[in-house]
């Protein structure tokens, strides 16, 4: 223990050392870096704490000054130094402390500035004393701070008539975002749709989603209750094309789709279709499959094939009741990890759902992961009736159920 008490000072230089070398060596793991500097500041301070008395006896002492330990603490602390001042140089941190968050960016957004291949540059049509000018400006320093290929210039249009001209702006306060050959309009001055315009300038190619349809499903042009109207408008924010396909009149499958999805067929697909869904499956096709309970007893067998088991029940929630929700509306505040899941933040409602697990036996080849359960004060009711709804341990299964 002695030795190590000795010897810490000249471990704490080493592991600063290797820090400084570290960065110079592999400048994108700087994880390394500042795990081996703050392992050398730790040793420091434990030489210091565990030598203390002796420290204090060596400081007194006029040889002190000319002795080679003096030359080795300035070596440490200017190390030290020169790594603080490394991170806080190139990776300076923006606080937020106001409680809304006023001045920070969702997730969502930080992770598309991440992404960013080619410049974005953002041309601000901005009359002189519009209030709306302060608040994008804001914003775009934000965007500009997580991402230097956020470029950003406000125009005056009384005093630059011919840019007005030349970008055929017709109304204040309009924001025009470019990247190479695509642009995006915006009139409004909220993260969300510069978030957006981004993404539809910045994605390289298109994806078209299609809903299916001709089984009872829910259709993408109503926007009733149970109308996809609202989630077709929200993906098209996001740059995405959104179309409807029907299956039973074809044997093929579009091109173009990177994702189908089947929203709560009431009726069974034909078998030609479902055929057509299994070859596009084999041929790395993406499916997104939403079944409601006691419908569609097709789809139950053809999941199956995929390691997937539906089962024949309604899971019934009563901490949904104690939000102001239904019963049969489980909630989900907790995720089981995955890549789907890892940015989930808030909880989500399932009205009316079955539960669905991993067949016991899945196919070769076949990986399957439960990505969301509900609460323990959940369960599975396998026969519902008009009478009032109550946890029966002999027939119904107990919660966590997994749902998806």
């Amino acid at each position: 223990m002695e030795k190590i008490k000795q010897y810490l000072n000249y471990i704490a230089l080493a592991l600063i050392f290797l820090s400084l070398v570290s960065l110079r060596i592999w400048p994108y793991k700087k994880t390394i870096a500042l795990l081996l500097g703050l392992l050398g500041v730790a040793a420091l301070a434990a030489y210091i704490i565990l030598n203390l008395s002796v420290l204090k006896q060596s400081f007194k002492r006029k040889s002190f000054i000319y002795s080679g330990n003096l030359i080795f603490i300035v070596i440490l602390v200017l190390a030290i130094l020169v790594l603080i001042n490394y991170f806080f140089s190139r990776h300076h941190h923006r606080f937020d402390f106001t409680e809304a968050k006023l001045h920070s960016l969702s997730d969502q957004s930080i992770k598309v500035l991440e992404n960013l291949k080619e410049e974005v540059s953002a041309l601000c049509f901005f009359r002189e004393g519009n209030i709306s000018q302060a608040k994008m400006e804001n914003l775009l320093k934000i965007y500009n701070y997580h991402s230097k290929k956020i470029k950003y210039e406000f125009i005056d249009p009384d005093k630059n008539p011919g840019m007005v001209k030349r970008y055929d702006v017709t109304q204040d306060g309009t924001t025009i975002l470019e990247s190479g050959d695509k642009e995006s309009r915006i009139t409004s001055s909220d993260e969300e749709d510069i978030t957006n315009a981004i993404i539809k300038i910045s994605r390289e190619k298109k994806k078209v989603l299609y809903f299916l349809e001709g089984h009872g499903e829910a259709s993408i042009e109503v926007s009733e209750e149970k109308g996809y109207t609202l989630a077709k408008e929200e993906l098209e924010k996001l740059a995405y094309e959104v179309k409807k396909l029907t299956l039973a009149l074809s044997d093929t499958f579009p091109q173009d789709c990177a994702l189908l999805v089947i929203p709560g067929a009431k009726k069974d697909l034909l078998p030609n279709e479902l055929e057509t869904i299994r070859n596009y499956i084999s041929e790395g096709g993406r499916v997104f499959f939403m079944v409601d309970p006691e419908t569609a007893p097709g789809l139950k067998s053809f999941l199956t094939e995929y390691g997937i088991q539906l089962e024949d029940d309604l899971i019934v929630d009563t901490v949904s009741r104690l939000m102001g929700g239904d019963y049969f509306m489980p909630i989900v505040s907790e995720y089981e990890y995955h890549e789907i899941t890892s940015e989930f933040r808030y909880a989500t409602f399932f009205p009316f759902a079955r539960s669905v697990s991993v067949a016991e036996e899945k196919p070769e080849g076949i990986s399957a992961n439960i990505l969301a359960k509900t609460s323990t004060n959940s369960w599975s009711e396998r026969q519902l009736t008009d009478s009032e709804v109550t946890f029966n341990k002999d027939k119904d299964k107990e919660g966590p159920i997994s749902l998806a």
